[in-house]
């Protein structure tokens, strides 16, 4: 489907979804049961976003990105493009030498920013837990991969 289609079709649900809201009956409400409409209004919206604009699971590749919060939009970015052109040197057997050359800079510079983010994210969080060792080392063990704790006794 091409971008265009996809723009149309949002479009086209955008529209459907204004439609029900301006074409919505309230029910007419005395003076007192004001906050009564108010809910109504909201359960009309709430109705139309659900069916034409439904939440949908975040993938796997989205979590994990949520997940680390030094990862900007532009580094994302960076890295779907180091990957591309990875991508395309297995594709052509990594024959290109110059592009192969340019992808290890690319690689080295972007790993350089990602470790340098790192950092300017968690320095601040370190400053403030500098005095406190049980902060310090749950900020430590936050950072550190998934380690699972051992459940077995060695036998006596």
């Amino acid at each position: 489907m091409s971008y265009f289609t996809c723009w149309l079709h949002s479009l086209t649900k955008l529209f459907q979804f204004i439609n029900i809201l301006l074409h919505s009956e309230l029910p007419r409400y005395p003076q007192q049961k004001q906050l009564q409409v108010v809910d109504d209004i909201h359960s009309i919206f709430n109705n139309a976003m659900q069916k034409h604009t439904p939440l949908q699971p975040l993938s796997r590749n989205r979590r994990k990105f949520l997940n680390k919060p030094w990862i900007t939009q532009a580094l994302y970015k960076s890295i779907k493009e180091k990957n591309k052109i990875y991508r395309s040197l297995v594709k052509n057997g990594f024959e290109n030498k110059a592009k192969f050359a340019y992808y290890k800079r690319y690689r080295n510079q972007l790993t350089h920013l990602l470790v340098l983010s790192s950092k300017e994210c968690y320095q601040p969080q370190f400053l403030i837990a500098r005095n406190d060792s049980a902060k310090t080392w749950k900020l430590i063990n936050t950072l550190l991969p998934g380690r699972t704790k051992a459940t077995s006794t060695l036998p006596i």
